[in-house]
């Protein structure tokens, strides 16, 4: 995971709109990897579905990084997360109000996402992770 892991970190970086990322052997950090050993690794991930590679001779062209890719190189957070998060966040609110209406209203947001079970607040973290990465 290695290869993914830099290959996502890469295409992380700002570039200008519409320049092409090219990778090569020398463009990881280790640098330890062939060209040769760089494409059968892509190859791997493209079969095990956590990117999508354009192939030419001699060269190829990585078009998308999936959300499998994400998850697996820690980029995208998983739900159990982001749902703690949620909850870390509506209990500060509570703890934090300046006053007691405002209290009062954030006890009954959180108490609500409390009342409807870990699930529910799994899969709002789920769709907010989703909705904020364009997917």
């Amino acid at each position: 995971m290695a290869v993914l892991r830099e290959v996502v970190a890469a295409l992380q970086e700002p570039t200008d709109p519409g320049a092409t990322l090219y990778l090569d052997h020398t463009s990881f950090t280790d640098n330890v990897l062939t060209q040769g050993e760089l494409e059968v690794a892509l190859r791997n991930l493209e079969r095990g579905g956590y990117l999508e590679v354009e192939w030419g001779y001699g060269s190829f062209s990585i078009t998308e990084i999936t959300e499998k890719a994400l998850r697996a190189s820690g980029i995208w957070p998983d739900e159990e997360q982001v749902a703690d998060q949620l909850l870390w966040v509506l209990e500060q609110k509570v703890q934090l109000a300046s006053n007691s209406d405002e209290r009062s209203r954030a006890v009954k947001v959180r108490d609500a996402f409390a009342s409807v079970g870990r699930d529910f607040t799994v899969e709002v973290a789920a769709a907010m992770a989703t909705r904020m990465a364009g997917l």
